[in-house]
């Protein structure tokens, strides 16, 4: 989920990417219920297909690399501030049905270090630099994915939910995200780590976000599409901010129904959404 940073006398910290501005504050992502803020104002310039789909009703689309014109909020109120931000995956869902459509995702994160005369990349532990939410843990063996709702809401699953990034029309329903943001700062300690393990300097650092999205309809999931966000860093643009790569991971398609997996993590933090199956 796309969130921004907040320093300590609670404004804006910074934004990842190159920027324009209308006004003098710089902006990040992800909206906080009740705070300084922010939320999607426009397309300002759609990204590739790298996805799209008819359904029985409607269509799914998948662009990357959208560039969006995001507004700043205070308590929910337009200040008049915006940026163009770079760099977004878009999720659509454009039909008749869009008015009872919403977006369910799931995630799960890696850290991984390539190191000289190691076959496999090395996996670094702990969790994500915190922007605006709870800890979410990184994964270690990708055997075992440490997954969790994306959504910034404890009591809402769906990520257009409490402020989420997200257009939504009487004809369409989209979600915009950029995962990775301030993955820089976690970048110096992976290579520090292998280095100690390895005594040898590691290659280079890549960040991956394993997301599975749900469109569901009448709480009822319909299409599923798997994807990834990769970001990789070398030791001399280890401070760097980057933008991902993204792409489909696995086949997209017609549902019925969650993973068991997934639908045990969903009901046990959302207790409120076990109809959803």
């Amino acid at each position: 989920m796309y969130v921004y940073d907040r320093n300590s006398r609670g404004t804006a910290n910074r934004v990842l990417g190159p920027q324009r501005y209308s006004g003098t504050r710089t902006l990040g992502g992800h909206g906080l219920s009740g705070i300084s803020g922010v939320r999607f104002g426009s397309v300002d310039r759609p990204g590739r297909r790298i996805h799209r789909v008819a359904l029985a009703v409607g269509t799914v689309e998948v662009r990357s690399d959208e560039v969006l014109i995001i507004q700043e909020t205070m308590n929910g109120t337009p200040t008049g501030k915006s940026a163009s931000l770079p760099g977004f995956l878009a999720l659509e869902y454009k039909g008749t049905q869009a008015g009872v459509s919403k977006w369910l995702q799931f995630a799960w994160y890696q850290i991984t270090v390539k190191v000289p005369g190691v076959v496999n990349p090395v996996s670094s532990p702990g969790t994500l630099p915190s922007v605006g939410g709870g800890q979410r843990q990184l994964t270690t063996d990708a055997t075992n994915p440490q997954w969790l709702v994306d959504s910034a809401s404890t009591t809402d699953p769906f990520y257009e939910s409490a402020g989420g990034l997200a257009n939504r029309s009487p004809q369409s329903i989209t979600i915009f995200d950029r995962p990775g943001m301030l993955i820089e700062r976690t970048v110096p300690s992976a290579f520090e780590q292998a280095k100690a393990k390895f005594n040898v300097e590691g290659e280079s650092v890549t960040f991956a976000a394993h997301l599975d999205s749900y469109l569901i309809q009448n709480d009822v999931p319909v299409y599923h599409v798997p994807w990834v966000a990769t970001i990789t860093f070398s030791r001399a643009e280890q401070n760097l901010q980057k933008p991902p790569v993204y792409t489909i991971e696995g086949s997209p398609g017609p549902v019925t129904s969650l993973p068991v997996p997934l639908r045990t993590i969903l009901h046990s933090g959302y207790p409120s959404y076990t109809n959803i199956q």
